[in-house]
């Protein structure tokens, strides 16, 4: 699913875009690297679900996909492995947690530069929980291309959510708005920065994911 992006990159509104069901159409341009996107397939290795793109059509979009195997279950944190294998390390990506349908779920956010945020969609806009934050000194995340990071999130009550980083305990968050999400699935989330902050076509945006739990997926 994707939707447009406007202020920081991941970090305030987004508008409701169009959902997107297939990986779309390559286009060959007459030289340099080939124009693709490639949502939510294997990788190479047949490690990861990877999310990869280079066009430039795509600039402050945001990409999610809610996995319904992904049920939240009482007493179990919702994981995911993450890789940034290239792209602007300024960039939100991650995974959606406690997604209810289109356009309503938070997300928990890291970039390649040891910052976390966690956001909340509902009915498709988009306002932040927590903002951006360094991630804390006792659970760091690791930051620059190449670097795997664990992000975990359990539900501690109704709005009440903890976060850790690779096994670590990070912070703890309510809801407070009134209109808070219980249950739900988990996913995937990648974000795409601006012509200034990526270098399309020559570098891609490219994330791996795993999924450890509620349960395993790859």
């Amino acid at each position: 699913m994707r939707f447009r992006i406007t202020g920081r990159v991941l970090g305030l509104v987004l508008t409701a875009g169009v959902v997107l069901l297939a990986v779309s159409s390559c286009t060959q341009p007459t030289s340099g690297p080939t124009v693709q996107t490639i949502k939510w397939q294997s990788n190479s290795s047949g490690s990861a679900i990877e999310f990869s793109t280079n066009n430039s059509s795509y600039y402050n979009y945001g990409f999610y996909d809610p996995l319904t195997q992904e049920t939240w279950q009482a007493g179990t944190a919702d994981t995911a492995t993450v890789e940034k294998v290239s792209g602007a390390t300024n960039v939100g990506y991650g995974m959606i947690f406690s997604y209810q349908s289109t356009g309503n779920y938070y997300a928990l956010l890291i970039d390649a530069q040891d910052q976390y945020a966690v956001f909340k969609s509902v009915s498709g806009t988009t306002t932040n929980v927590t903002g951006w934050t360094p991630a804390p000194s006792g659970a760091p995340l690791k930051s620059g291309v190449g670097a795997t990071n664990t992000i975990s999130v359990t539900q501690t009550g109704t709005g009440t959510y903890s976060i850790s980083f690779n096994g670590k305990s990070a912070t703890t968050y309510s809801d407070t708005s009134g209109s808070s999400f219980t249950g739900g699935d988990a996913g995937f989330y990648a974000g795409i920065g601006s012509s200034s902050d990526e270098s399309f076509p020559t570098t891609p945006e490219t994330i791996d994911y795993t999924m450890t739990s509620p349960n395993p997926y790859n």
